[in-house]
C-alpha cells in the first residue's frame, strides 16, 4: 500500500470478538444494505439499476451535505462489486470478500482521506498503486473522502489516471462542497447527489434504534423517549442522520434514557421551545409588551444566543405564513400532526399580510443584529416596533377574546406606557453613546428633523475645526443600528451599495470606506448622488458633517506605496551615516526608492 494512505474499517460490523455494544450509534447502525437505507431512495434506485444492468462507471462523485450517507454508500457499493456470490443487487455477506470486508481487512478496497492526503506526492503514490491488479476481488476500488480538499497540483496530477484507469479500477470520490471540485474532475466522474434526509425518515430511524437498544437492555434500563423529543432531535440534525444518531446518544447519556421528553431535549441541546416562541408571537398580537420583553430577558440571562432565538422566531413565522396561505400537510413543514394543528390555530388569528410584515421585520432584525453593539437593546427596539406596526393585532376581536378567556374584552393598548419604554431605551442608548465620547443628543434619524437642524427646529451648532469628538470606533458604535437605517430611508440603492463596504479610517473630517474587495460597488458609490445621500445621512445621524472617500483597489495600493515611502524617508533621516553626509555636503533627501 502506498505511503501516506491508511486503510479504515469498511463496514459498521465489528471485528470478530469485538463488543459491538461499545460502538457509537452512528457506526453501530450504519446501513449495510439497500433494504435498511434511510432516505436517499433516488440514490438507492440508481445503484440497484447500475448493478442489475451491469452499467458500472470507472469513476463516481458523491456530493451532498454531511451525514447523509455518502461514505456508507461508497462502502456498500464497493462491497457489492467485489461480492463473488451475489445473486441480486445485495451482497451475500458470506463469501470470502464479504467476510474480509466486514472484518476491515479487504485489501482491494482502499479508503483515502483527501483532507490529510491532499498533496501531489500522495496522488503519485495512489497512481503507482493503481498499476497493481486486485488480489481477491474483481475490482480494486479507491474511495477518496473530502475530495474537494485536494490541492490544484494534486488534482491535475490525478486527471489522466481518473480519465483512463485500468479496467479493474473504480474511483469513488465523496465531497460536501461540490462547487469546489475542479471542472476537469467533474467532467470525468458520474455525479450522484445526496439530499438531506426528511425529518419523518429520521424519526423512524431513531425509533428503530431505540427499539434495537431496548431489545438488549434490562427492564429497568430501557430507553423511554416520546415522539416530540425525537422530532426535536431530527430537526436539530438538519437532515443529517449521523448528527441525529450522535444527538440521540448524547441525550440518552445525559438523561439516563429514562423518560426523555421534548422539554428535556430542549434543555439539554439548548433549543428554544415552540411554546416560548409561540408566547413571544402571541404577545405581539395581544399587545402585551411585558410578556415579550420578559422572554427576551430570560433568553439573554440564561446565556442563549439571541441570534439562535431570532432564527427560531423567523422559522415559526415562516411556518405560520405557509399555513395561512394554504399549506395543508404537516410533512411539508417537517412537524407532527399535533404541532401542525397548533400552527393552524395560531395562524387563524392573523391576516396573511400581517404575518408577512412581521416576518419582514424580524428577518431584517436577524441580518442587522450581528453588527449591533448591544444585541438585547436592538431586539427590544424591533420587538416594540412590531407591536406598534399597523395590523399586528389579531385578525378579529372574537379570536383575540377567545385567546384570553379570563377577559371578556382585551383592554385598549396603553400607548403612553409603550412610548415611555421606547424613550427609556433611547435615553439609555444615547447615554452609552455620550459616555463613549459621541454626541449626547438624539440622532436626527429618530427626530425626523431635516439636516442641519435639531429636533426642535433650531439650527444645529456647527463645531469649529479641531472640535470633533468623533473617532472611527465611535462611528462604528451606531453605524449599523442608526446610520444605515437612516440612509435606507433617504436612498435604498445607496444603502445597498454602501453596505458592501467596510469602515477603514476617519481623520480630519474625512471618512474612508474600503471597497477593495468589491470594486464594482465602490465605483457605483462614486457615481451619481450616492456620496451626497451618504453624507446627508451621516450628518443627520452623528450631527457632524464629513466628506466620505471611497477606497478602491488601485487607490489602496498607491496609498500603501506612499506610506512606505514616508516610512523609508524617516528611517533615512534618522540614519547616522545619512545625517553625516547631509551635514557634510549641506544636502537634503529628495526621494527614496525601495530596492
Amino acid at each position: 500500500m502506498p505511503d501516506g494512505m491508511k486503510q479504515e474499517n469498511r463496514s459498521p460490523e465489528p471485528a470478530a470478538g469485538e463488543n459491538k455494544s461499545k460502538e457509537v450509534f452512528y457506526r453501530k447502525y450504519r446501513f449495510s444494505s439497500f433494504s435498511n437505507m434511510c432516505g436517499q431512495q433516488q440514490v438507492a434506485s440508481f445503484f440497484i439499476n447500475t448493478i442489475k444492468y451491469n452499467k458500472i462507471s470507472h469513476a463516481y462523485l458523491f456530493s451532498g451535505p454531511r451525514g447523509t450517507g455518502k461514505t456508507s454508500m461508497a462502502r456498500l457499493f464497493a462491497k457489492i462489486l467485489n461480492c463473488s456470490e451475489k445473486t441480486s443487487f445485495e451482497p451475500c455477506g458470506k463469501c470470502r470478500n464479504c467476510v474480509e470486508f466486514d472484518r476491515g481487512s479487504a485489501v482491494d478496497i482502499i479508503e483515502m482521506d483527501a483532507a490529510s492526503n491532499r498533496k501531489i506526492d500522495d496522488i503519485r503514490s495512489l497512481r503507482d498503486d493503481v498499476t497493481f491488479m486486485p488480489i481477491n476481488g474483481k475490482y480494486k476500488i479507491f474511495i477518496l473522502d473530502e475530495a474537494h480538499m485536494l490541492t490544484t497540483e494534486a488534482a491535475n496530477a490525478f486527471l489522466k489516471t481518473l480519465e483512463e484507469p485500468p479496467p479493474y479500477v473504480i474511483f469513488i470520490l465523496a465531497t460536501t462542497e461540490h462547487h469546489k471540485i475542479p471542472a476537469t474532475i467533474l467532467s470525468r466522474c458520474q455525479l450522484v447527489k445526496f439530499s438531506r434526509i426528511a425529518v419523518a425518515d429520521i424519526v423512524k430511524r431513531l425509533e428503530f434504534v431505540i427499539g434495537e437498544e431496548n431489545a438488549v437492555r434490562d427492564e429497568g434500563l430501557k430507553i423511554i423517549c416520546d415522539r416530540a423529543a425525537l422530532f426535536l432531535i431530527a430537526k436539530k440534525a438538519n437532515g443529517g442522520m449521523r448528527d441525529a444518531l450522535s444527538l440521540l446518544e448524547y441525550v440518552i447519556a445525559l438523561g439516563g434514557g429514562i423518560n426523555i421528553t421534548g422539554e428535556s431535549v430542549e434543555n439539554i441541546l439548548g433549543m428554544h421551545s415552540t411554546g416560548q416562541i409561540k408566547n413571544f408571537i402571541e404577545s405581539v398580537y395581544l399587545k402585551k409588551p411585558e410578556t415579550g420583553l420578559e422572554i427576551i430577558k430570560k433568553v439573554y440571562e440564561t446565556g442563549n444566543e439571541l441570534l439562535s432565538f431570532l432564527e427560531s422566531v423567523n422559522s415559526y413565522l415562516s411556518s405560520l405564513t405557509l399555513v395561512k396561505i394554504g399549506v395543508s400537510s404537516s410533512s411539508a413543514l417537517d412537524c407532527d400532526e399535533d404541532d401542525f394543528a397548533a400552527l393552524r390555530e395560531a395562524a387563524s388569528r392573523f391576516e396573511a399580510k400581517d404575518l408577512m410584515a412581521l416576518l419582514e421585520i424580524y428577518s431584517e432584525c436577524l441580518s442587522q443584529i450581528r453588527f449591533a453593539p448591544d444585541q438585547r437593546s436592538h431586539l427590544e427596539f424591533v420587538y416594540i416596533k412590531s407591536i406598534l406596526s399597523p395590523g399586528s393585532g389579531a385578525a378579529n376581536p372574537q379570536a383575540q377574546a377567545a385567546a384570553v378567556p379570563s377577559q371578556a374584552v382585551q383592554p385598549a393598548l396603553d400607548y403612553t406606557r409603550i412610548e415611555k419604554m421606547i424613550n427609556d431605551k433611547i435615553t439609555m442608548a444615547a447615554e452609552k453613546f455620550r459616555q463613549s465620547g459621541g454626541p449626547s443628543k438624539p440622532s436626527q434619524a429618530s427626530s425626523g428633523a431635516p439636516a442641519g437642524t435639531s429636533a426642535g427646529g433650531a439650527a444645529r451648532p456647527q463645531l469649529k475645526p479641531g472640535e470633533s469628538k468623533l473617532t472611527l470606533e465611535r462611528i462604528k458604535l451606531i453605524w449599523a443600528s442608526s446610520f444605515l437605517g437612516r440612509l435606507k430611508e433617504i436612498s435604498l440603492p445607496t444603502h445597498a451599495i454602501i453596505s458592501s463596504g467596510a469602515l477603514s479610517k476617519y481623520s480630519n473630517g474625512v471618512l474612508e470606506i474600503d471597497f477593495t474587495k468589491n470594486a464594482f460597488c465602490g465605483e457605483r458609490m462614486n457615481s451619481g448622488l450616492h456620496l451626497t445621500h451618504a453624507e446627508e445621512a451621516f450628518a443627520q445621524t452623528y450631527e457632524e458633517e464629513v466628506k466620505i472617500r471611497i477606497v478602491l483597489p488601485a487607490q489602496e495600493k498607491a496609498a500603501r506605496v506612499e506610506q512606505r515611502k514616508k516610512e523609508m524617508l524617516e528611517e533615512k533621516k534618522n540614519d547616522p551615516t545619512v545625517k553625516l553626509l547631509l551635514e557634510e555636503f549641506d544636502g537634503e533627501i529628495i526621494d527614496v526608492e525601495e530596492q
